[in-house]
């Protein structure tokens, strides 16, 4: 149970941070 958590959590983690860094790369490309 705890582990299906973790793993949750963790590949929602990496999601988020894979769009941050989308976001941030069409920003500067726009700039």
């Amino acid at each position: 149970m705890s582990s299906k958590s973790e793993s949750r959590w963790r590949l929602i983690s990496i999601l988020m941070l894979a769009v941050l860094v989308t976001l941030i790369g069409v920003l500067v490309k726009l700039d």
